[in-house]
């Protein structure tokens, strides 16, 4: 905490009165409490926040603006949610960019008070966030998805956050701990993105588009998301990779949350999480040189990844090896104690018949993370050797598209 003197007139040393909009003496100031009144006087005047906490008194410059950007593409079925949600803080700008979108999407955002971009065929979701930011007038970008539906203070708190850290670039929430949807899937999935993003580490590694916030300078200066990829998949987590190697600051808050909308089925499980999700991000990890131990490569869930394998391989050997079966007991024991703090908050929110369900579903996942993580590895190296790496970061020069 930086702690600053200031003096009002009546203590005989002058008062910077005139920079204090300029935001030059932000931060905490010490001082009399005859002074702090005189402070939180001239603060009204001018248009300040001040906040007194004993003698010391914090000041911080008026709440920087918003512009919400949602990229969207046939989201007919939650836009409506989304969008309802997000207008009802009018102070704040809304961009809806239909990302050639073919059913009734278009009509469904005309009936909002938002500015609507139109992609006349699907780009994928990093363009469509990059030409909302081109036409953008907010100091802050927030990007929402479509399938998400912020809750009444969001917008709030993340205004809060950049107006109270100015040395923050960027700043990621989670999905809340009450999904939507509630069928077994849709509730294990929602619930394991809540319970990864609360337990992540605070100083992030990593970007999300579903419900993050970057300064517009920043994006601007780092080339906005990459445009490679043009379909949903791990274009947020390249940009955060370059925030961090960029020595810019993103931060995890975990008070910042939405609500998950979107129904998830078994085929979409997979589809995302091994096609769109682990096999790019695992490239994208070796050709950036970045392993941290975070989110879904904590150290917890390397060693659930390779206990499903080995559990897999003990039960098959234990057809003709009968010693194997106590063996693969163990194993599992060992992975439900080693996830007992993820299950008791599954069977807190789910309930015990829900946990019963939910386990073999963690199991399948880190199954199939682990290979996706392998799949991921060797398509890295087969395009290494064969020269056709994707590049996905060091060859960056786009510019933010215009509309």
């Amino acid at each position: 905490m930086t702690i600053r003197p200031a003096f009002a007139p009546s203590c005989g040393a002058p008062l910077p009165w005139d920079l204090l909009p300029q935001g030059k003496f932000t931060g905490y100031y010490r001082n009399c409490r005859e002074c702090l009144r005189r402070l939180e006087s001239y603060g009204a005047f001018i248009g300040l926040r001040f906040q007194v906490e004993d003698v010391l008194l914090k000041v911080a410059l008026p709440m920087p603006t918003l512009s919400v950007v949602v990229p969207v593409h046939n989201g007919s079925r939650t836009i409506e949610r989304c969008l309802r949600a997000l207008v009802s803080s009018p102070d704040f700008e809304t961009i809806v960019v239909n990302d050639g979108s073919t059913d009734n999407t278009s009509a469904l955002i005309d009936r909002f008070p938002v500015r609507k971009l139109e992609n006349l065929t699907a780009a994928g979701p990093a363009r469509a966030r990059n030409l909302g930011a081109s036409v953008a007038s907010g100091d802050i970008l927030v990007f929402i998805d479509a399938d998400v539906e912020v809750h009444a203070d969001t917008l709030i708190r993340i205004a809060q956050v950049f107006a109270d850290r100015p040395e923050l670039h960027a700043i990621i929430g989670s999905y809340d701990d009450a999904p939507e949807e509630r069928s077994t899937i849709s509730l294990f999935k929602n619930l394991l993105h809540h319970y990864v993003h609360q337990h992540a580490w605070q100083r992030a590694t990593t970007f999300w588009g579903g419900c993050g916030a970057v300064r517009r300078e920043t994006f601007l200066q780092l080339g906005g998301m990459n445009e490679l990829f043009p379909r949903p998949s791990v274009e947020d987590i390249e940009f955060g990779y370059r925030l961090y190697q960029s020595g810019l600051l993103c931060e995890m808050r975990r008070e910042i949350q939405a609500k998950h909308l979107k129904k998830w089925t078994f085929r979409g499980l997979i589809e995302t999480d091994l096609i769109c999700r682990a096999i790019p991000w695992t490239e994208l990890m070796f050709e950036m040189r970045m392993f941290p131990a975070d989110l879904n490569f904590t150290h917890g869930h390397r060693i659930s990844s390779f206990l499903v394998f080995a559990i897999l391989g003990t039960l098959s050997l234990s057809l003709f090896l009968k010693s194997a079966l106590a063996i693969g007991l163990l194993l599992m024991l060992g992975f439900v104690a080693l996830n007992q703090d993820f299950y008791r908050f599954l069977a807190k929110r789910g309930g015990s018949k829900f946990l019963y369900t939910a386990v073999p579903f963690h199991f399948l996942y880190c199954g199939y993370s682990a290979l996706g993580f392998g799949c991921g590895i060797a398509s890295f190296w087969l395009r290494s050797i064969s020269g056709r790496r994707r590049l996905f970061y060091s060859s960056l020069q786009q510019k933010i598209p215009t509309p």
